[in-house]
């Protein structure tokens, strides 16, 4: 399940249970084509879900896909922060941003944390920071 939430200009994904990539997937295609904007500022938190139980092409699925959401330009200007807790799943999400960081012009900056919490602090500085001037996001907010 994926429970939508709105706080200010941010707009959080929360993740629930054993998450299917197809539902991942249909979920994003369809929000992404309302009329309703999303904010610019879009949090993933998995901390309550899970993609353990993922085989390895469904994750490839996953981060082919997520590459062309990146790409929207829809969401030029905007980040995206990936937030889990567990080891494992913060792992995979720190090589996803690995990938994706390979990928010249991309019009949205990628993050992943530990925390809600951590993903707005870089929103409100390093964020807004690395849109205005260029750069790289600062890692100093990614706590192992």
């Amino acid at each position: 399940m994926i429970k939508e939430l709105t706080e200010n200009d941010v707009t959080i994904f929360v993740l629930y249970g054993d998450v299917q990539v197809d539902l991942i997937i249909s979920f994003m295609k369809a929000r992404y084509n309302e009329e309703k904007p999303v904010q610019k500022n879009v949090i993933w938190n998995i901390d309550k879900g899970s993609l353990k139980k993922r085989k390895r092409e469904e994750i490839q699925e996953l981060i082919t896909f997520l590459e062309s959401f990146e790409k929207l330009e829809s969401r030029s200007g905007g980040c995206t922060a990936y937030v889990a807790s567990d080891d494992n799943t913060f792992g995979l999400l720190r090589m996803y941003h690995s990938y994706i960081e390979t990928i010249e012009n991309l019009p949205v900056k990628i993050g992943v944390f530990k925390t809600n919490e951590d993903a707005k602090d870089w929103f409100q500085s390093n964020c807004d920071e690395y849109i205005r001037n260029g750069g790289v996001p600062l890692l100093r907010s990614v706590h192992l």
